[in-house]
């Protein structure tokens, strides 16, 4: 039985594919042996589409390419036109690439030659060329002074890392021991005391990778030391101020180094910091002072209650006749 335009019409069929391999990075180790080229290698592999479950449309990335094709039973195809996002329509020659970022939609039908025309189909697809966002986060307890953040043990550190398309996929951290995936959004603990540093980059669902981003901390648990280097004078079990009338401290930590030294003196609401010589005012019978040191990574010495006496007493000279 002869078919009429109306049968040959029903029997184009137009299919579109897309072949993904999502591997990363294996691309950059690939050649091909024929042409001693990466270029279609790093294409077909870097090359994916994504399938959220929040949303309809899939996501893919700059790499995947598009591939029409029709079969027509009748008279065969003639030619299959395509237009992108309500462009121009054009003969379809070659594998379509996506250039705009979010939504994209692909207009398609084929033509036989019988002049037959097939319905229009529509095919959207989400274009994600926009890298993850990576940053470390740490407790407010945290000091960060000279590009390095000074910690305790206790500190928690959290990758915080968000993608507005695709989502998260994958992040990656480098303690100094080899990379190795961790969770994201999720805090972690300082692994030692001492001095290191953290890389990290994440990856999203489309292999959007974000930019490296590197952490250098102390951690320090030890509480620092603090001296009074002012001598004192004892006498009749007395403890006399110096006689230079102001008191010197010094404060060292080995590890995260000394942040301040402060002070407190009788009536003081607040610590005050030690930026010179406590002068140890002569119209004071007893002088009294509250001392510590406070390292970078916030450690603090004991409380050190300084107490002298100041020797207002004149002397008395007697003459002896003999």
């Amino acid at each position: 039985m002869a078919l009429n335009k109306r049968d040959l019409a029903k029997k184009i069929i137009l299919t579109i594919s897309a072949a993904a391999l999502p591997l990363w990075p294996s691309f950059a180790q690939e050649q091909n042996p024929a042409t001693g080229s990466t270029d279609s290698m790093e294409r077909s592999s870097r090359a994916v589409i994504y399938k959220s479950d929040s949303t309809s449309v899939p996501f893919t990335n700059e790499w995947q390419q598009f591939t029409l094709t029709s079969q027509d039973h009748g008279t065969g195809v003639s030619r299959i036109l395509f237009r992108l996002n309500n462009g121009k329509i054009t003969q379809y020659r070659e594998p379509i690439s996506l250039q705009q970022s979010g939504l994209n939609q692909i207009e398609y039908f084929a033509e036989d030659l019988a002049g037959n025309r097939e319905a229009s189909h529509l095919f959207q697809m989400i274009l994600d060329r926009q890298p993850p966002q990576l940053a470390f986060e740490l407790d407010e307890s945290a000091n960060f002074k000279d590009g390095i953040w000074y910690v305790k043990k206790a500190t928690r550190i959290m990758l915080a890392a968000t993608d507005d398309l695709s989502g998260i996929k994958t992040v990656y951290l480098n303690r100094g021991s080899g990379e190795q995936i961790v969770t994201p959004n999720q805090s972690m603990a300082v692994e030692r005391n001492g001095v290191m540093q953290y890389t990290a980059w994440a990856m999203d669902n489309t292999l959007n990778r974000s930019r490296s981003v590197d952490l250098r901390l102390i951690s320090d648990d030890t509480a620092p030391i603090l001296q009074i280097l002012s001598q004192y004078r004892r006498y009749n079990e007395l403890k006399f101020c110096p006689i230079e009338g102001h008191l010197v401290l010094e404060a060292s930590d080995d590890l995260a180094g000394i942040d301040k030294i402060v002070y407190k003196r009788p009536g003081d609401t607040m610590w005050r910091r030690y930026l010179q010589s406590i002068l140890i005012p002569r119209g004071e019978k007893t002088f009294q002072v509250v001392l510590k040191a406070i390292d970078r990574s916030g450690n603090e010495t004991a409380a050190i209650n300084y107490e002298c006496a100041n020797d207002q007493s004149k002397p008395h000279t007697q003459i002896q006749l003999q």
